[in-house]
């Protein structure tokens, strides 16, 4: 059971990541309610799920 959680956390970590790093390369912009999120912001975002992604692959 855990293998099955672990390689789904894999997957969605992957997938917010790529959708991250699409974000951050197109320069689309995103706003939430008023407020509007830098571009950079989604390089930390792929840092971050991309690492976590990596590391439910690695164990």
């Amino acid at each position: 059971m855990k293998t099955n959680i672990k390689k789904i956390n894999m997957y969605v970590f992957g997938i917010v990541a790529l959708l991250h790093l699409w974000r951050a390369l197109s320069g689309a912009e995103l706003v939430i309610g008023t407020l509007s999120i830098p571009p950079w912001g989604s390089v930390v975002g792929f840092l971050v799920a991309g690492c976590l992604s990596y590391l439910n692959y690695k164990s």
